[in-house]
C-alpha cells in the first residue's frame, strides 16, 4: 500500500511540475476583448431609459427652422411714455428636444438677438445651453443676452 501511495504522490508532484514548466517557458497571449461602443448604441440606451440626449456637433452646422416648432408673431405695443417709441415683444416656445442653437435661431429670426451665433456661443460659454427649460417666455428687443439666458433657464 505504501508503494501505491508513493507512486500517486510522485506522479502528482511530476504532472505539477511538468504543467508548472509549460506555463511559465511558454508565452502568455492576454486576449481581452473589448466593446466597441458607438455613440448610436449610447444615445440608444439612454434613450430606452427615458433620458434626453442633445448631440452636439463640434463644427456649427448651416442649421435651418425646423418645420414642427410653433411660433408665434412678434406683437408690437407703444409705450405710455412715447406715442413714436415701440418696443417689440415675442414670446418665445421652448419644446422638448430644441437645442440651444434653435432657440438662438428662433430668437434672430423674430428679431430678438443680433446674432444667432454669438447669442448660441454666450449660452455655451457661460454653461446655459445645456439648462434651458421648456416653456413659453415672453421677451423683448431691449433684453440683454444675460437676461433672455436667465429666463429661458429659471
Amino acid at each position: 500500500m505504501r508503494d501505491l501511495l508513493r507512486g500517486i504522490t510522485l506522479g502528482v508532484l511530476l504532472a505539477t511540475g511538468i504543467l508548472a514548466f509549460v506555463y511559465y517557458t511558454n508565452p502568455q497571449e492576454v486576449i481581452v476583448k473589448e466593446k466597441d461602443y458607438t455613440v448610436e448604441a449610447a444615445v440608444s440606451y439612454l434613450e430606452k431609459q427615458d433620458y434626453e440626449v442633445v448631440k452636439k456637433d463640434p463644427v456649427k452646422p448651416n442649421i435651418s427652422q425646423p418645420e414642427d416648432i410653433e411660433e408665434t408673431e412678434n406683437v408690437e405695443k407703444e409705450t405710455e411714455n412715447s406715442v413714436e417709441e415701440k418696443e417689440m415683444e415675442y414670446q418665445l416656445v421652448i419644446e422638448r428636444g430644441m437645442s440651444s442653437i434653435t432657440v438662438a435661431e428662433l430668437l434672430y429670426k423674430n428679431g430678438m438677438v443680433d446674432d444667432a451665433s454669438k447669442f448660441n456661443d454666450y449660452l455655451e460659454e457661460n454653461d446655459f445651453e445645456g439648462i434651458i427649460r421648456v416653456g413659453t417666455y415672453q421677451l423683448n428687443e431691449q433684453m440683454s443676452y444675460e437676461e433672455i439666458a436667465i429666463k429661458i433657464t429659471n
